[in-house]
């Protein structure tokens, strides 16, 4: 007895000692990576896209990349022709959820492209890498010639922010106007599209129209010869005109903010 007694003092000694088995701490989460932070990443994007060195980033393990959206091998597609970034750079930082939005200019093979990007981070690695290469060489020029709207730029105090629940219905309103819902316009509200003001324009007009839909606000309904125009007109229209056209025809919109 006293034999058993002693090996079960000496098992749980060596076992206080010794453990088996033993339960690592968990790793402190990283720390969020704030708007500053955010755009930073971006930066760093954009110089390893230009040095094609796509590797030199800190990566989450399967970080998953595409352009146009085709998933591809990182380091493939614009990676391998990027020469320079542009001078148009508007960032949409989402530190909540640990990603940032880019749109700007770079340079492939010496030509202007517009380049929209989303990057979202995991552990302060790149996890997600989505890109939108746009290779009109006069959309680019035009972008890179805008100034971002001051509005974009400013930071909103903290007692005035909407919910980020709110911003994210409201953007999703904005497609549903595209097709012909309603949407919260605000009254000097302007669309750009390509670096082109698509919205109180009526200097931009399309070949053989008599009605110009670009000469309408965010707000304006849109009428039975709106329609016609998108549906006889289109035809043989460049993808741009006509998305711009149809855009115009559907902003319906009433004009209560909340609505």
């Amino acid at each position: 007895m006293r034999t058993v007694r002693l090996l079960a003092l000496l098992l749980a000694v060596s076992a206080s000692a010794y453990p088996v088995a033993q339960t690592r701490p968990a790793a402190p989460p990283a720390p969020r990576c704030d708007r500053t932070c955010l755009e930073g990443v971006v930066d760093r994007y954009l110089d390893a896209l230009v040095a094609h060195d796509a590797f030199s980033l800190p990566l989450a393990p399967g970080v998953i990349f595409s352009e146009n959206s085709q998933r591809l091998p990182l380091g493939d597609g614009l990676w391998n022709t990027a020469t320079g970034v542009g001078d148009y750079r508007l960032y949409v930082s989402d530190p909540e959820g640990g990603q940032v939005g880019f749109f700007g200019t770079v340079l492939e093979n010496g030509e202007l492209v517009a380049l929209a990007l989303r990057l979202k981070l995991e552990d302060q690695r790149l996890a997600e890498i989505e890109t939108l290469v746009v290779r009109d060489a006069a959309a680019a020029k035009a972008v890179d010639t805008m100034e971002p709207q001051p509005a974009f730029l400013e930071a909103v105090p903290a007692v005035s922010r909407p919910t980020r629940q709110a911003l994210v219905a409201v953007a999703e309103r904005y497609f549903t106007a595209i097709d012909g819902g309603k949407a919260p316009f605000g009254p000097d509200c302007n669309r750009v599209q390509n670096g082109t003001q698509t919205t109180n324009n009526p200097s931009l007009q399309l070949p053989g129209m008599t009605w110009n839909p670009f000469s309408l606000g965010c707000r304006r309904r849109s009428t039975p010869r709106s329609s016609a125009l998108w549906t006889t007109s289109g035809r043989g229209a460049s993808p741009w005109w006509i998305a711009s056209a149809a855009w115009c025809s559907a902003c319906s919109c009433s004009t209560s903010p909340g609505s």
